[in-house]
């Protein structure tokens, strides 16, 4: 139960943290204008499109599949959705990394703290304050992978492998 407490409450810091910065136009940098327009013109109906090479496709410049699957919430014209999304999965990865500790552990306090200490490292923190990246999936495939490894349910971790 608390490793769910935990994944909430590092949501909760992400969310507040990208969200802050973005209500306040401080963001690190421009990927989350790239993203928006990236994210809106797939939605629309023109996959990958975008003005900001003279190719004017993104996955000439960056293979982001993963963009396919969130680009509807660029329809809110807001980019707090997509913002949501990322700090679910840093938050999630959270979850997975205490599963797979617990797991090669045994430990519930030592997971946990093993947890703790990824979900406020500040190497965390700039996954979901740098912007926008489809980079933030890493983690939660990473550790989701090696989790449905130990637990033998090798499906699930090619899943995780191929999303990776």
């Amino acid at each position: 139960m608390l490793a769910y407490i935990l994944s909430f409450l590092s949501f909760i810091y992400y969310f507040a943290g990208s969200s802050r910065l973005y209500l306040s136009l401080h963001q690190n940098a421009w990927d989350l204008g790239i993203f928006n327009q990236v994210l809106y013109n797939t939605a629309l109906g023109n996959p990958f499109a975008y003005s900001f090479r003279s190719f004017g496709n993104y996955l000439g410049d960056h293979f982001s599949p993963i963009l396919l699957f969130i680009s509807p919430l660029a329809l809110f014209k807001t980019s707090l959705p997509i913002l949501a999304v990322q700090a679910g999965g840093t938050a999630l990865s959270v979850l997975f990394l205490y599963l797979l500790a617990r797991e090669l552990l045994k430990n519930k306090w030592l997971s946990l703290a093993v947890a703790g200490s990824f979900a406020f490292n500040p190497f965390t923190l700039n996954i979901v304050n740098f912007d926008f990246h489809p980079d933030f999936a890493f983690p939660l495939f990473f550790f989701s992978a090696f989790y449905f490894l130990v637990k033998k349910r090798y499906r699930l971790m090619f899943v995780c492998i191929v999303l990776l």
